[in-house]
């Protein structure tokens, strides 16, 4: 099968109602199988960021707020997760001027919430994960969107055609990866394009490389901040530490509904030995967070 029969049934099988994510997975697990080739990185970075919506009047009491989603029946498919799977989503930092790693990950949370302009003010506590090792990540750094705001993809991308100069099927593997990157970049059409980008990550994290995740280009930010899916292991066996966290204000401009702020409201704060947090807000955060009695 080559690269345009490989996109001409994975989109069809996507659009299907008849298949399902086990269709999809198994297509894209014959195809990359075939191809030999999975693009790899170690990353030097100690940390990552992770972004949560603070529910009506919720002031995070606990590190276990800021893990990922503990009620299952609660996940629905997502760009790297299938209904009811548990994956610890988060921000890398990234050399460049376009976006900051707390702006990516609160702008991978905050979509809901930037398109219905009726919310005019939303809460969003960051927490920063310090990391024991090294992050040993798939990959997907090859869209042309990307590459305009990030060089660090770009260099990833220069570096990895590089390396595949004289490889027999350069082409095809290029090919390949570039479309799946693009894929994670997709805005729309999220009901078809989420099923082939989380049967890919399923696919990868089954390999037998030993992947912590994937990273690829946050399509939120237009490609600019770099994406993090990790394994709920990395939390559940110790990879990955709480440090601190801090509290961001997201405001709608009155006179401009599409024009946002996104701003601390808060001081750091770090957890107690029993895991507790105490956040020290502003006096806006307060008359909005603190319930009165």
């Amino acid at each position: 099968m080559n690269f345009q029969k490989f996109k001409q049934e994975i989109e069809s099988l996507a659009n299907s109602s008849r298949s399902n994510l086990v269709d999809i997975e198994q297509l894209i697990s014959q195809y990359f199988n075939n191809l030999g080739v999975i693009m790899e990185h170690e990353s030097n970075n100690m940390y990552v960021v992770r972004a949560s919506k603070n529910g009506n009047h919720e002031i995070f009491k606990d590190v276990f707020r800021c893990l990922y989603n503990p009620i299952v029946s609660d996940i629905p498919l997502q760009r790297c997760n299938y209904p009811e799977q548990q994956v610890f989503y988060c921000s890398m930092f990234t050399q460049t001027y376009e976006s900051s790693t707390s702006i990516t990950c609160i702008l991978e949370t905050s979509l809901e919430q930037v398109k219905d302009y009726k919310i005019a003010k939303a809460y969003y506590t960051l927490s920063r994960w310090n990391l024991k090792r090294c992050l040993r990540l798939a990959i997907l750094p090859f869209s042309k969107l990307s590459h305009k705001k990030n060089a660090d993809f770009k260099i990833m991308s220069v570096s990895t055609r590089e390396n595949l100069k004289n490889h027999e099927n350069r082409k095809e593997i290029l090919a390949a990866h570039t479309y799946m990157s693009e894929v994670f970049c997709k805005r729309r059409k999220k009901k078809i394009y989420y099923k082939i980008s989380a049967a890919y990550f399923n696919y990868v994290m089954k390999l037998p490389f030993n992947f912590d995740g994937l990273a690829y280009p946050s399509a939120n930010t237009d490609g600019s901040g770099i994406n993090v899916a990790l394994r709920k292991s990395m939390i559940d066996d110790g990879i990955l530490g709480f440090y601190c966290a801090i509290l961001h204000r997201l405001r709608r401009n009155d006179k401009d509904k599409r024009s946002l702020s996104i701003f601390p409201c808060s001081d750091f704060t770090f957890p107690s030995l029993e895991g507790l947090l105490t956040f020290t807000l502003d006096k806006e955060a307060q008359t909005d967070l603190v319930l009165k009695t």
